[in-house]
Parts: structure tokens; C-alpha cells; sequence
């Protein structure tokens, strides 16, 4: 019988390890993809160990999946490819850190990549779609799953494409068509394993495997997991398989049964794969990439698998979890491990005094190995351990959640061994409540919990069902409170201190304001929506709004108008004016005078003319104390004449449209968004913008709309807004401009913006829209956009979020 033990364990990514597999680039070679936003390319060494090959870089998010291509003669080397969470595939030459070309089409997260031996690439989404690529163009898209797409295979030889989704369905695809439609799961398919043409295996989050053939028959499920299966792949026979999960382990099945049980000290064992060696390799929620053997003559050095099993021994688990109701006097004691087991990964709980250690069985080495120490077995009254009860049981929290449809407060009970993902994902079956709702529920465990976590510090998972917004494996932040999650607030343009404001409307680039602290600012520059509460700092949610709806539809543009700091902004510019070429440079005198453009009275057109002479210059990090300045000259009530001029204002969009990409420096991209919602204020301006929404629109959701930054989300949602207001005002010609926007809003929108002003000029915008016609309701529930608003309404959000919520709900 097979015994697999460590052989390797490779450490270099800094977040969660998503997908491992046998590199087709070179013999024995591995690589990995990893939400640390890289790829890795790792090859052996003749030590059994492995080193790192190469490192691949160029994406904005996490790595997803990744799958590789063998040496040809167009690739001699031979292709790394892999699906990022901003929905593009990028193609990496083994040994080139950036990426050699690009494959754009899919509007969210890519999870899953399977390139067939004719070089067919098909890719799956949790945009619900799968796409056939071929030369680098898609030929096919795959359309009809309700859920995301997390799972995605080819039958060799037939062209039947099989995609597997959180709809709990796979589907076989001929020709783009759907031909059957597979049930038989109970929850969300994870994982696809082809066996031949007409056998392949699934495995679920039900923890179920299952054979199937092409027919749609469901030809046995194999069970042998205690929780989510993440992902399933061959051993080299071509019958028998390895699968990882939820439950911290890979397991080694054999004639449909398991083996072999390979704990891990990790709460999530998210891929495995084997190589054509019969090594098993997985990646975990720990960042590490793990490589365990059969053979004994690659077995990890004595003192490397001691570590292993010193680490495993000491991972915490949830006491809840273990003792299922058991008194620990009830429990054996050490005595019990004297007695061999029935099976293979059949675990038992041991007592030692007042403490509990699990221990799991071994096949093939014929002993119990200690996995992990129970905490809080002790017990222990609710006042001496400081835990909450509920239901008889102790719990550390117990959050009161209201709910609105129906009404209701509900208990989320809750230990900080617990996952919050997993406990949010539990607590959203239990009530039968809307996907949504999970990503909210689980940032307010973290929040509430002050971010508090024992035993693995990578503990967090992202949502294994629909693939919400992630989990980052780094660690939490208790923070302030402010649901602005990552990339923070851009420190001061001109003199990196934090100080800059950017004007009306209640953008600050100062900090988050913490939890406690004041309500929001008047939402609006003229006070229209003075909210006098601050936010509700329970652990309930308050939903009771007023029937009066003082939010949408709105009328006036939203404008910047945050005054300048002239000396600053010159300095900066006088810095940058010397590193341009000479005759790019404007002269001392010109310089000094480009203030008065936005803050004096005169008609300026000199002062325009040496503007448009900055927006020229080539190195983009430079201009954006000129795009600052470009923001007030659009509301200046003379010198706005210039910037409208044909000319001008082509030149202008371009350096906007320009800065409107991942690529560019953060302040360029707020202040360009700023310039454009101004440029509203003008009836010229307004006319420009509704022209060409198409291409801005297009590009807002393909390049920046996931973006984390405070003052880049508060921009995006002002000026969807601002577009929402031009529509009203021309609602009969904008039936097109209409539908953009609410794509764009229900489908980025929703799903990426976290800053709660952003998000409430998101609902503003939403609601106006919905209330120009009764077409782009029917279009919204298409979109499923009710669930999405419900979603940011049922936690702690301002009163004016909850509010202007559920009046979109109700229409």
C-alpha cells in the first residue's frame, strides 16, 4: 500500500495558494498560482528538493488558476497562462516575469483554465460564462449557468466542453450549444477530473465525489470528505484520484475509496494535483505549496517531516467542532491510542488531564498522529470564560442581525476559531438569505471581533460558493470600522502627508472615519441630505426608513470644488518642469501664473494655452498637479471656455482616458475622474460626456472599477451619478446609455465598491435610473440587482445607505 510523506515544502507566496499543477513546461516541474498576485514556476532539484524558477508578475489581483502549455514550435519554452480576479488571462514565457500577451473578455474573476492537447483554451468565470479561446481570440462563449462558473474541462476527442458551477449543475457543451444538463450535487461543483471520452468525475462543496458519463448519468458518488471538496485531479493510472478541501486535508483515493488521509496544518487545502511521477502536490490557505511521496527514496530528510508533524500537532481547533456535545469526562484517555483504527484518516479525541488533543489513524504506518489540540474543551461557567450562550452552547459573540424580508432579528453564533466566511456562508443557509448578503456578514464578524483569530494567522477564506469579494489570507484588520478594504487613501499628491481634500461631497483623503466617530458630511455640496445620526454601533442593524424619499431621483450635478493650494501645487510643478525636455518646459513666468487660471477672475488665455502645454508631457506621473488644476478651470465661470475648445478638450479626454487604467498612478485616476464629473456642469461639457459615455463607461468597467482606493471609488460613483442626472435630463434619446450604466452598476458596481459614500451615490445613481422607466426595472431584476442592494443595506452602513436602500427595494 502507498504511503505518502513529505517530500518538499516550497514557501515563497505571501498570500493563499489557489491552484497547484504539473508544469507541461519542463520534467517534474510545478506551478503555482496564488492570491499574493503572482504566479510561481517551480523546478526539482536533484536533492528531491525544489527551487524557484521564475516569479510572474502584471496583475492588479489575486491569481486564480493557472495551466500550462507545452514547448511547440511557436513557443519553444513552452507557455505559463493563468486567470486573474480582474477577468483577464495573461500568457507568460517561462523564464519572462511579465506577461507576453493578454486575453480580455471576461467581465469578473477568472476560476478555472483547461488547455486541451489541439491548444483549445477554455476558461471559466464568476461571471456565470465560459470561454473557448483559440489563437488568442474567443470563439466560443458559453452561456446558460445561473452561478458562477468554477470549474471548466474537455472531453478528448469528442469536443464536448463540461463546465461545473455554484448553480450546483454541470453542463456538456457541443458547438457554443448546451446539450446536457447534469444534477445530482447539492451544492456549488468545484472541481472536474476527466478520466476518458466518456468518463469524468466531479467533486462539490456537498463533499461528494462523482463519476459521470457524457449521457448525464450519474455513475457513483463516492464519499470520504468531512466538509467543502475544492478540487479533484488523476494519479497517473488514470483511474484512481486525490482530492482537497475545506476539512484541512488531501486524501488519496484508491478503487473509489480513500486510502490515504494527508492532514495539513492549514484550515483550507484550496488545489492538489499529481505528477507523472505519482507525487502529490497541494496549496493551502498558508501560502505553502507542499509536495508528498510514495516513494521512500524521495521521503523528506528525517528533521523535515518532524516539523511537519510538530506543526500539524499544534494547529488550533474549534472545540465547538471536535467535541459535537461530547462531556469530556466521557472522553478516553491516552490509553485508547493503544487501540489500532478501523480506516484510514478516522480520527479520535484523546483526553489528557483537562485538555483534548485529536488524533488521526494512519493505514500504512499503523499509528494514531496527533493533528491538533481542542480548545476550550476545559469548559467552564459563561462567566469565568467570558463566552456567550446560545442554544446551550458557549460561544465567544452572539450577533444580533436584522433582516427585512422577512422581518426578523436574527442570532449569528460565533467562536474566534471559527472562519468568518464559513460561519457568514452557514448562517446565509441556515436562513435561506440571499448570496449577497455574505461578504457584509462576514466583514462584520471581523469588525466586531476586532479581527481576532487563533491558530493559523491565514486563516481567511474567500466565499468558496459565488466567489464575492475575497477573503485576504494576510491577516485582518480590526481597523476602524470603515468598510473601506485595502488600498486605503492616497496619501497628499504634492506633499505625501495626507492633508489633501478633494473637494465637495464628503471626499477626504485624510483617513477612514472611525466607527465612533461623527456622522458622514452632508452628502451633497447645497445640504439637501443633512443626515443628523451617526452610524449605529450595535451589533443590530436597523432597517425602519421613512416613507418620505428625499435620495433619488436626483437632479443637479455633484461637482469638486475643493479649493487648490497654490504653493504646493507650484512647487510640485516646478519640479517636474525640469525633467521634461527643454522645449516642453513652460518658463518661470508661465508657471507662477497657472493658479490665477482657476482662482482669478481675468479671462485667462494664456494661461489655458500653458495647461494644455502641460497635459502634452509624456511622463504621466507628472501631471497630475495640472489635472488638479484642470478641475476648478472646468467650473471656473470665464476661463471654462478654453477648456471646452475642440482641441483642448480632445487632448483632454485622451489624457483621461488614459489615466483611467490600472496601470496609472492612483492620483491621476481620481483626478481625471473628477475633471469628467465637472465637465457635467456645462451644457457643452454635458453633451461631450453623453457622446462618447460608450467608450468611458466601457472603460471605467474594464480597467478601474475594482479598485480599492477611497478617492477612486467616491469619483466612480459621482460620476455614474452625474450620468444618471443627464439621462433624466434627456431620458427620450439615452435608452442606451441607460442600460450601460446599470450594467455597469450592477455588475462592477455592486461587487466592487466598498466606501460607504461611494456606495451611497452607487444607490442614488441606481435609483434615479430605475425611476426614468419602467424598462430598467424589469432590466435590474435581470441583473439581480435587488439582492446586490439588500446586500449593502442589512449591515452597519450609514443611516442614509440603509435608507436610500430600501427605497430601491420597494420600487
Amino acid at each position: 500500500m502507498d504511503n505518502y510523506k513529505i517530500r518538499a515544502v516550497l514557501q515563497g507566496h505571501s498570500a493563499d495558494v489557489k491552484q497547484v499543477l504539473a508544469s507541461l513546461t519542463s520534467e517534474g516541474s510545478i506551478v503555482s498560482a496564488s492570491r499574493d498576485k503572482t504566479a510561481r514556476l517551480w523546478q526539482p532539484m536533484e536533492d528531491n528538493t525544489f527551487s524557484l524558477r521564475k516569479t510572474f508578475k502584471g496583475s492588479p489581483k489575486y491569481v486564480s488558476c493557472v495551466t500550462t502549455a507545452e514547448p511547440s514550435e511557436e513557443y519553444p519554452s513552452g507557455l505559463v497562462i493563468t486567470g486573474c480576479q480582474d477577468g483577464i488571462i495573461r500568457g507568460y514565457l517561462p523564464d519572462v516575469e511579465d506577461p507576453l500577451f493578454q486575453l480580455e473578455g471576461h467581465a469578473e474573476n477568472v476560476t478555472s483554465l483547461f488547455l486541451s492537447k489541439f491548444g483549445t483554451l477554455v476558461s471559466g468565470s464568476w461571471d456565470k460564462t465560459a470561454k473557448v479561446w483559440f489563437n488568442k481570440k474567443c470563439t466560443m462563449t458559453l452561456t446558460g449557468h445561473d452561478l458562477a462558473v468554477w470549474c471548466v474541462a474537455s472531453l478528448p476527442a469528442v469536443g464536448v466542453m463540461v463546465t461545473g458551477s455554484a448553480d450546483r449543475t454541470i453542463r456538456l457543451w457541443r458547438t457554443g450549444k448546451c446539450e446536457h444538463i447534469l444534477k445530482g450535487h447539492t451544492d456549488a461543483v468545484r472541481g472536474l477530473a476527466i478520466i476518458s471520452a466518456e468518463e469524468f468525475l466531479s467533486c462539490s462543496n456537498d463533499a461528494t465525489v462523482r463519476r459521470w458519463n457524457p449521457s448525464g448519468e450519474c455513475l457513483g458518488t463516492y464519499y470520504g470528505h468531512e466538509n467543502f471538496i475544492y478540487s479533484i485531479h488523476l494519479l497517473p493510472n488514470g483511474k484512481d484520484w486525490v482530492t482537497s478541501g475545506e476539512d484541512r486535508t488531501v486524501r488519496v483515493w484508491k478503487n473509489n475509496e480513500v486510502s490515504q488521509t494527508i492532514y495539513h496544518p492549514a484550515i483550507s487545502v484550496w488545489s492538489v494535483c499529481a505528477l507523472a511521477n505519482g507525487d502529490i502536490v497541494s496549496g493551502a490557505s498558508d501560502g505553502i505549496v507542499r509536495v508528498f511521496t510514495a516513494d521512500p527514496g524521495r521521503h523528506a530528510a528525517k528533521e523535515v517531516q518532524e516539523i511537519f508533524e510538530a506543526e500539524l500537532s499544534k494547529l488550533a481547533l474549534a472545540a465547538q467542532q471536535e467535541l459535537g456535545g461530547v462531556k469530556l469526562s466521557d472522553l478516553p484517555g491516552p490509553e485508547a491510542l493503544f487501540e489500532p483504527g478501523r480506516k484510514d484518516g478516522q480520527t479520535k479525541m484523546v483526553r489528557d488531564g483537562e485538555s483534548v488533543s485529536v488524533h488521526s489513524w494512519s493505514m500504512a504506518d499503523q499509528k494514531w498522529t496527533k493533528i491538533g489540540d481542542v480548545v476550550g474543551a476545559a469548559g467552564g461557567s459563561q462567566k469565568t470564560s467570558g463566552k456567550k450562550l446560545y442554544q446551550g452552547k458557549e460561544y465567544d459573540y452572539v450577533f444580533d442581525i436584522e433582516i427585512d424580508e422577512p422581518k426578523a432579528t436574527l442570532k449569528l453564533p460565533f467562536n474566534i476559531v471559527d472562519d468568518p466566511y464559513m460561519a457568514a456562508q452557514q448562517f446565509i443557509h441556515k436562513h435561506d438569505l440571499s448570496q449577497y448578503y455574505l461578504e457584509e456578514i462576514a466583514q462584520h464578524i471581523i469588525k466586531n471581533t476586532g479581527g481576532q483569530t487563533l491558530g493559523l494567522g491565514s486563516a481567511g477564506n474567500a466565499d468558496p460558493f459565488t466567489g464575492g469579494s475575497s477573503y485576504s489570507a494576510g491577516g485582518i484588520s480590526s481597523g476602524s470600522g470603515s468598510s473601506n478594504t485595502g488600498g486605503g487613501v492616497a496619501a497628499d499628491p504634492f506633499t505625501g502627508s495626507g492633508a489633501y481634500t478633494s473637494g465637495s461631497g464628503g471626499v477626504e483623503t485624510n483617513g477612514p472615519a472611525t466607527r465612533n466617530g461623527p456622522p458622514p458630511p452632508d452628502p451633497w455640496m447645497q445640504g439637501a441630505y443633512k443626515t443628523t445620526d451617526g452610524d449605529d454601533n450595535s451589533s443590530s442593524v436597523p432597517m425602519d426608513v421613512q416613507e418620505s424619499n428625499p435620495y433619488f431621483p436626483h437632479t443637479e450635478y455633484l461637482r469638486f470644488d475643493q479649493g487648490i493650494k497654490s504653493e504646493p501645487l507650484l512647487k510640485k510643478l516646478k519640479e517636474f518642469n525640469l525633467q521634461v525636455p527643454e522645449d516642453c518646459q513652460l518658463t518661470t513666468e508661465q508657471l507662477d501664473s497657472l493658479p490665477d487660471v482657476a482662482i482669478s477672475e481675468a479671462d485667462n488665455p494664456d494661461g489655458a494655452a500653458a495647461i494644455l502645454k502641460v497635459l502634452s508631457w509624456e511622463n504621466a506621473a507628472f501631471i497630475f498637479p495640472c489635472l488638479d488644476l484642470i478641475r476648478l478651470v472646468a467650473l471656473h465661470p470665464v476661463n471654462q471656455k478654453y477648456i471646452l475648445e475642440k482641441q483642448f478638450l480632445d487632448k483632454l479626454f485622451s489624457v483621461c482616458l488614459a489615466s483611467l487604467s490600472k496601470e496609472a498612478p492612483t492620483a491621476n485616476q481620481f483626478l481625471s475622474i473628477r475633471i469628467l464629473c465637472n465637465l457635467f456642469t456645462s451644457q457643452d461639457g454635458q453633451e461631450f460626456l453623453v457622446m462618447y459615455r460608450e467608450s468611458l463607461v466601457t472603460r471605467l468597467m474594464l480597467e478601474i472599477m475594482n479598485s480599492e482606493n477611497k478617492n477612486v471609488q467616491i469619483a466612480i460613483g459621482t460620476l455614474f451619478l452625474n450620468y444618471a442626472v443627464a439621462f433624466q435630463k434627456q431620458s427620450a434619446d439615452s435608452e442606451d446609455g441607460q442600460i450601460q450604466v446599470l450594467s455597469a452598476l450592477g455588475i462592477n458596481g455592486l461587487s466592487f465598491i466598498s466606501d460607504w459614500e461611494a456606495r451611497f451615490r452607487i444607490l442614488v445613481a441606481i435609483g434615479t435610473l430605475l425611476t426614468l422607466s419602467q424598462d430598467n426595472i424589469e432590466y435590474a431584476k435581470t441583473l439581480e440587482m435587488k439582492d446586490g442592494v439588500r446586500g449593502w443595506k442589512l449591515l452597519e452602513g450609514p443611516k442614509k445607505c440603509t435608507e436610500c436602500a430600501q427605497f430601491i427595494c420597494n420600487l
